[in-house]
């Protein structure tokens, strides 16, 4: 496994690549540094096929091979699913970075948060997540909005932090515990999840 990060690098017109003869490849922490781009401006986005990836936004200027911009939809059959699937969540995720860097409700330039995927105004205090994720429900205590999303398990003991979430299981879709109410989202997505898994026999 190697260190280097998988970039994905979101242009106005699409995804840049690195072009290997038949086939495209990500850009890696070096293709990154001579793309001109900062840890500082780049969003984790979690593992992929045994790496850490980032995405980060450049400017519409043009690239020299063998950096090229290719149309997500153009790149599918190169990309396969998994990063396919990943380019779209950091188009989201950047796209969200872009449009959320001053305050809605005040104007005032907002701050990047360090422990979450959301971007704060130091003025008023008012919070932005980005709108990825499986589906929301107001959350009024006092002015929230609660989100839930499905995440794939990668290795190791499920482990909760002790202040969000105080406890935390695994569960087979046969002998699940009492389950929220079907109002809540969490109970959206534990039936979303049994309608779509696998039945045991």
């Amino acid at each position: 496994m190697t260190s280097s990060r998988a970039w994905f690098v979101v242009h106005p017109q699409g995804l840049v690549v690195r072009r290997a003869e038949d086939r495209v490849e990500l850009p890696t922490d070096d293709d990154a540094d001579a793309l001109g781009l900062l840890d500082l401006d780049a969003h984790e986005l979690g593992a992929i096929e045994g790496v850490q990836a980032v995405a980060a936004s450049i400017g519409d200027g043009p690239l020299a091979p063998p950096f090229e911009v290719g149309r997500l939809r153009e790149l599918y059959p190169l990309l396969g699913d998994a990063r396919f699937l990943m380019a779209g969540r950091a188009t989201q995720v950047v796209e969200w970075s872009t449009t959320h860097k001053f305050c809605g409700r005040c104007a005032t330039a907002t701050e990047r948060v360090a422990t979450e995927r959301c971007m704060r105004c130091p003025s008023c205090g008012l919070l932005a997540y980005p709108r990825i994720y499986f589906g929301s429900q107001p959350w009024p205590f006092p002015h929230s909005l609660m989100v839930g999303f499905f995440a794939e398990w990668a290795a190791g003991e499920i482990r909760a932090d002790g202040r969000e979430i105080l406890d935390a299981h695994w569960f087979r879709t046969d002998q699940l515990p009492m389950i929220p109410p079907p109002l809540s989202i969490a109970r959206r997505l534990i039936d979303a999840w049994v309608a779509g898994a696998p039945q045991s026999s």
